[in-house]
């Protein structure tokens, strides 16, 4: 009765195989037995955690933003008297001082320039560096902050993607790599592993 089980169990097993097996090949004649899935990166890595030559300082009464700065100008009364503090806190360095400009509705995003809707927007605080920063000129220093806002923006929007590459056949992920600011981006580095596997 226990042989009779176990010849039983094995035959299924086999069936079972040579029928995944007829999958796995005519998945592979096909091109079909890898996939790329592009999707949302549920985990994200908040960009200001890297190295950046902008420092980020804001205020407002519902999200805590920006960077850990050494002083808050959360007690300021005006945005003037905001940049007065901060060029107070780094006297005698020249500073490019920027806006933030946040806009809540539907999602949040930034910007260093002001957004068209007055009633879903407004300043937040500032992005600045010391001039000279890298050997940057003031034109590439401000390219640069304008960048790591747009970044720090889709990371708080949850604007940031990751890529994996699938057996069809198994279900199971074969590579992937998240953090992604740009989904086209993502797509071309997903592209190029999906590649490599198939070469």
């Amino acid at each position: 009765m226990k042989n009779k089980i176990l010849n039983n169990t094995l035959v299924a097993l086999k069936q079972e195989y040579e029928v995944n097996l007829l999958k796995a090949k005519e998945a592979f004649e096909n091109g079909t037995l890898l996939k790329l899935e592009i999707e949302i990166d549920e985990d994200p890595i908040n960009p200001r955690d890297f190295d950046n030559v902008g420092v980020i300082i804001c205020k407002h009464k519902k999200y805590f933003l920006g960077d850990q700065a050494p002083f808050s100008i959360k007690d300021c009364g005006s945005w003037v008297e905001a940049r007065e503090k901060i060029e107070s806190q780094h006297a005698g360095e020249e500073l490019l001082i920027l806006p933030v400009y946040m806009m809540d509705h539907s999602g949040l995003c930034l910007s260093t320039k002001p957004f068209s809707c007055p009633w879903d927007s407004g300043q937040i605080g500032f992005i600045y560096a010391k001039k000279g920063e890298e050997g940057l000129t003031d034109q590439e220093l401000q390219n640069l902050l304008e960048h790591e806002i747009k970044s720090y923006s889709k990371y708080i929007a949850g604007d940031v993607y990751q890529w994996s590459v699938i057996n069809t056949i198994s279900g199971k992920c074969l590579d992937s790599c998240a953090g992604f600011l740009d989904y086209n981006e993502a797509q071309k580095d997903g592209e190029a592993a999906l590649k490599s596997f198939i070469d």
